[in-house]
């Protein structure tokens, strides 16, 4: 590109030297110095040429042009590598309409703009417009026969993305499916593209809570990227964490950690031991560790998890309060439970502070509190925490949940602590009619809380005859 944009710079001069400084072929070497610039990744630079070339075709009328349009479309292409998505689409939507003014909408530059206003409106995380734009790409490319193209393929990964954005894994899936299809069809099996399709597929299952077919798919992957010589990258240790995290789903903790840490050791051979995925790997070790009540063993990769994130100065993230909140579910399970309530509270401070209190895991930890001061013996301020708990979750319309149900249950323990056997009754049975609700009448949950009201409620009726 440097030798390219030497000779661009040479004409330039030597066009102007000419006098011919007002003509297309200049404004064409705009747009190719412009080119040239954007393949180099100097975006501002790109832009720069491009807006002159676009200055120039309009003093020379040359704005409603096929010519006018491409350069539309690459400012649209820097701006997005830039992550300015609104420009971006800003000038994409014009190139579009020029191009339909042009008569020019049947055409593969059109599809291929449809494609990018798709990936802007997904990057801004506006999924439902991203699909729109990307099935008007799809009609048109198979109007224009090209269903049979690498174009054809990327769209249906990045709809797949875009539903598994949107939590419909099984319409992602679907098209995961079709992706690999056609990659097939093409003979494009054997590709670091097709290895992404797998991951995602593993992903979606994963999300479903299919862990054994998230499993199978992870596992195609990693065979693949072997085959391709691609096991020492950023990309095959990320489907080692997965591998981890579905075996953690599992239950089975010992096979979770051993993926761990061999995700651990190719990430320090890759020199990306100070990153967030490192970070993030440390914190599932600890939760493996803790499901198999090696609490000493837990706490310390919590602890480099947490040193981890403040070298990183990540230290008020949602990450970092829910790593907090897991030191505290640590040492609630070895007793310590003051020093858990110190974690719990330093965790709820952070999340007011990144304004996370009106949230699921804000409420999660209320829960925790009050199971602390359960604990501790401390009846009146575990309700208080309970009550809290409760009022969040309504207000996040999560009262028809298990865990809100398991929560008045708890409330019910707490009362019954207190001696209070009529309120404790009143707060197992609202628990039991959401779990009869949610179709959990043969959970263990359900027979040990009919089991405490039977109890309770016999007790009451031989007090009464003593009385």
């Amino acid at each position: 590109y440097d030798k390219s944009l030497d000779f661009y710079f040479k004409e330039l001069k030597l066009r102007e030297k000419l006098n011919l400084q007002e003509t297309e072929s200049y404004a064409n070497s705009l747009y190719w110095i412009g080119s040239s610039y954007n393949s180099k990744g100097e975006y501002d630079k790109s832009l720069d040429f491009y807006f002159k070339e676009l200055k120039l075709r309009e003093k020379l009328n040359l704005q409603e042009t096929e010519s006018y349009a491409n350069s539309l479309y690459w400012i649209g292409s820097n701006y997005y590598s830039k992550g300015e998505y609104d420009k971006s689409l800003e000038y994409h939507l014009k190139e579009l309409k020029l191009r339909e003014k042009l008569n020019l909408q049947e055409t593969e530059d059109y599809a291929t703009t449809l494609y990018w206003i798709g990936r802007n409106y997904n990057s801004k995380g506006e999924n439902d417009k991203s699909l729109d734009f990307y099935f008007k790409e799809l009609k048109l490319i198979e109007k224009l026969n090209l269903q049979d193209t690498e174009d054809y393929v990327n769209t249906l990964n990045w709809i797949g993305y875009n539903y598994n954005s949107k939590g419909d894994y099984d319409k992602s899936l679907e098209y995961y499916f079709k992706e690999l299809k056609l990659r097939e069809k093409l003979n494009l099996q054997d590709t670091k593209d097709y290895a992404a399709a797998l991951n995602w597929i593993g992903y979606n299952y994963n999300s479903k809570g299919e862990y054994d077919k998230s499993l199978d798919f992870y596992f195609k992957e990693l065979k693949l990227r072997e085959k391709l010589n691609l096991q020492d990258t950023e990309d095959y240790a990320t489907t080692l964490y997965w591998i981890g995290r579905n075996y953690n789903s599992k239950g089975e903790n010992d096979k979770s950690l051993d993926f761990y840490f061999k995700e651990l050791k190719l990430i320090e051979k890759l020199n990306l031991q100070d990153t967030k995925n490192y970070a993030a790997a440390l914190n599932w070790i600890g939760c493996n560790y803790n499901s198999k009540r090696e609490y000493d063993k837990a706490l310390d990769f919590y602890f480099k998890e947490l040193r981890l994130r403040e070298k990183l100065n990540l230290q008020e993230t949602e990450s970092y309060a829910t790593s907090l909140s897991w030191i505290g579910n640590t040492y609630n399970s070895k007793g310590e439970y003051d020093i858990a309530l110190d974690y719990y509270f330093k965790a709820l401070k952070i999340k007011e502070k990144l304004k996370l209190q009106i949230t699921d895991s804000y409420a999660t930890t209320l829960y925790w509190i009050g199971r602390n001061y359960n604990s501790k013996g401390d009846y009146d301020k575990s309700l208080e925490y309970y009550f809290k708990e409760l009022k969040l979750r309504e207000k996040l319309n999560l009262q028809d949940t298990e865990d809100y149900a398991y929560t008045l249950y708890r409330i019910g323990l707490s009362y019954e602590n207190k001696d209070n056997s009529s309120k404790a009754i009143d707060y197992y049975e609202e628990a039991q009619k959401i779990r009869k609700k949610l179709g959990l009448k043969h959970t263990q949950a359900y027979i040990n809380t009919e089991k405490r009201i039977k109890k309770l409620k016999g007790f009451s009726i031989f007090d009464l005859f003593n009385f």
